[in-house]
């Protein structure tokens, strides 16, 4: 089984990933709020508000070496990724009686993986829809809407554009004065993640991912910043959201800066995934980080994949391994799961997830298998991390990884599975990017064990440009697939 990384964000992607530090020059926006900016793990409920603040990020991955090759990986690394999570939570149905967009328990699936393609996709092209945005980190689109695209800019606003011109029709949400955020594609904190509920606008839920200040426990252990996932009701406006209404599901603490995750979705189950790096530092080490690293720490959320019942986040999900002490665990060993994705066809999520100094990695799992071990930082890639041997046993290794080359390819932005019909030759193909200099997209198809091949490199034969590095990918209501960087907002077209 297969999970497909998800990416860390840009200062991860480029210099030295040692400490948190802070970047000189950085700008947080320092907001007022009135919530509480401390809480463990775990505090549910309640509205939130939270102090803003200012501050930087460490670089992250360093020039490895390597070309732009890339190999294919594929085939767990031993007798499979239950080893060590434990069992799987047979579960009942959540939330309200007769509801059918309630969080159940998943039902794996049992055909996974697409027949390998005779030929390569069409020629793409790139068509700007703006180019004069404030660091968009993510499009995506509300349920059956057709009409509206949903940008997320990492400084704490969240605009409503058209589909098909792009004009700005008004912004959605703002909350940059209680965010702690960043003013540059560098930074790694802020507003990092958005999703629907899956029955908007009936249930007039959002669910958001940002970064407040952080906070020393009692026992004088510090964390950087917090991570809250948090709830929102659109009001009687429908481009326009209730800003009284928001609520917290889960909230934990950062260790470092960098390595934040952020990354929120939906799958088939309709439980609410969420992407949490590492904490931060580099090789998953130093304070606020276990023994063995937080990958591989069961007691924290830290470097996971998690999963949440939307309507009782203080319970663990229907169908959530039952071993790991911290019950929002879904997957675990992953270092930076920028960004991941569920194909909507499948439901089989697709997982970009950061390397540090060497490997860049792309993870697939079959659609309700949980409890994988992707092996960070006992692993980068289908590589022993820092060389030598180690034990694979029970670990589940990517479907592709790709040496680093220089600066050009050093950040994989983990994208999605084209199932739009504007392109029907792209059909299947999952589409993923590099935030390095090269500013390079990809793509590749699963089989069900690992990539078909050699990822077609189509911004080189496509001769595709862009304005800025690739911060993410997103999809519209239509299955049409776009590309975000760090000013502008681009749809994939088919040539003409």
């Amino acid at each position: 089984m297969y999970v497909v990384a998800a990416l860390t964000l840009i200062a991860s992607c480029s210099g030295d990933d040692s400490s948190s530090g802070s970047d000189a020059g950085s700008g947080g926006a320092s907001g007022a709020g009135s919530g509480a900016n401390g809480g463990s793990s775990g505090d549910t409920g309640g509205s939130s508000g939270a102090n803003g603040g200012d501050g930087g990020s460490s670089g992250a991955a360093g020039a490895g070496a390597g070309g732009d090759g890339g190999s294919s990986g594929g085939g767990t690394g031993g007798d499979g990724a239950a080893d060590g999570g434990g069992e799987l939570d047979s579960g009942t149905d959540s939330g309200v009686p007769g509801n059918e967009f309630a969080c159940v328990a998943p039902t794996p699936s049992t055909d996974f993986g697409a027949e390998c393609p005779a030929e390569d996709p069409v020629t793409l092209k790139l068509t700007p829809l703006r180019t004069d945005l404030n660091v968009p980190i993510f499009v995506t689109h509300a349920p059956d809407d057709e009409s509206r695209l949903f940008v997320v800019q990492r400084g704490g606003q969240i605009l409503i554009l058209d589909r098909e011109d792009g004009a700005t029709i008004g912004t959605f949400l703002d909350i940059g004065s209680q965010a702690t955020t960043g003013t540059n594609e560098g930074h790694e904190y802020g507003l990092l993640g958005l999703a629907f509920h899956p029955n908007y606008p009936e249930d007039p839920r959002i669910f958001v991912n940002y970064t407040i200040d952080g906070y020393t426990t009692d026992d004088g252990d510090e964390y950087s910043l917090e991570t809250l996932v948090t709830s929102f009701e659109v009001s009687d406006d429908p481009n326009v959201i209730d800003m009284s209404s928001e609520q917290i599901l889960v909230r934990f603490g950062q260790p470092q800066e960098n390595h934040n995750g952020g990354m929120l979705a939906f799958g088939k189950d309709n439980c609410l995934y969420v992407g949490a790096g590492d904490g931060g530092n580099g090789n998953d080490t130093g304070p606020g980080h276990s023994a063995g690293g937080n990958g591989q720490d069961l007691s924290k959320p830290l470097g996971k994949i998690l999963r949440i019942d939307q309507d009782d986040p203080s319970v663990r999900a229907p169908g959530n391994p039952t071993d790991p002490e911290y019950e929002h665990i879904w997957d675990y060993g992953v270092r930076n799961p920028w960004r991941f994705s569920f194909d909507r066809d499948t439901g089989d999520m697709y997982i970009g997830d950061v390397g540090q100094d060497e490997i860049e990695e792309v993870s697939v799992a079959p659609r309700g298998v949980g409890n994988n071990n992707f092996g960070w930082p006992i692993m980068e890639g289908a590589s022993c991390f820092g060389g030598g041997g180690c034990d694979m046993d029970g670990l589940v290794l990517p479907a592709y990884d790709y040496p680093h080359a220089a600066n050009s390819e050093n950040c994989v932005i983990g994208g999605y599975v084209y199932r739009g019909s504007a392109i029907p030759s792209l059909h299947g193909w999952y589409l993923y990017g590099d935030s390095g200099t090269g500013r390079r997209i990809r793509a590749f198809v699963w089989d069900g064990e690992a990539a078909c091949d050699t990822a077609v490199p189509l911004s080189e034969r496509d001769g595709l440009t862009l304005n800025g590095r690739i911060t993410s990918f997103g999809e519209d209501a239509a299955g049409e697939l776009y590309v975000t960087t760090a000013a502008g907002l681009y749809r994939i077209d088919q040539a003409e």
